[in-house]
């Protein structure tokens, strides 16, 4: 009977092993995605001391309740996922703790300076009324950017300073934004802008 007796008992342990592992292969593969199956994952990972800062990430989508926490472990080491900063920091901007918003945000940039991480760097520069990170992060954001430069623009044109950042641009940039002001028709920005294009076509004939 005592035989019988560790034999269910390993049995039982057995089965919840399985379960795990069952269920962290199923992250691996990105296959699960509800949150009791990603909560024993996250949870046999931890046990493992193997990396879960990816599931942790996605878990914080999932356990509202639970997000800054698991925002906080994703973000940890070297390397984190660049989203569970970005969310970071924005959780400490409207939460009103702007130097740590700043130092996540940063962070963001140097993990991954992409076109998607260095827009958001610039646009929450924009929000928090720093004109010289914007401009620093919206240039960037121009020399990485894939297609059109809309966003970016949008953000220039409401900066004081935003025209200068354009002078560092590739030239069909900067004829893009001439065409971006007179689309908006910011006829006199338009204009102004014209005028230190160098040899650009004329606002008449775009």
């Amino acid at each position: 009977r005592g035989l019988v007796s560790v034999a269910q008992g390993l049995l039982v342990v057995a089965g919840v092993v399985y379960s795990g592992m069952v269920a962290w292969s199923g992250v691996l593969g990105g296959r699960v995605t509800d949150a009791a199956s990603l909560t024993r994952a996250y949870e046999w990972q931890e046990r493992l001391g193997l990396d879960a800062r990816k599931t942790a990430l996605a878990l914080a989508e999932l356990s509202p309740e639970k997000e800054e926490q698991y925002l906080l472990k994703a973000a940890q080491g070297e390397h984190p996922p660049v989203d569970a900063l970005v969310r970071l920091s924005l959780r400490a901007e409207f939460g009103g703790r702007r130097e740590e918003a700043i130092q996540y945000m940063e962070r963001a940039v140097e993990s991954e300076r992409k076109y998607r991480v260095l827009l958001a760097a610039a646009t929450q520069a924009a929000r928090l009324g720093d004109e010289d990170r914007l401009l620093r992060r919206a240039a960037e954001a121009l020399r990485y950017c894939p297609r059109d430069a809309d966003d970016v623009f949008g953000l220039l044109v409401r900066a004081p300073r935003g025209a200068a950042v354009l002078a560092g641009a590739r030239r069909a940039q900067r004829e893009e934004y001439l065409r971006f002001l007179i689309g908006r028709q910011e006829y006199l920005a338009a204009l102004e802008y014209q005028a230190e294009l160098e040899g650009s076509a004329r606002v008449e004939e775009l």
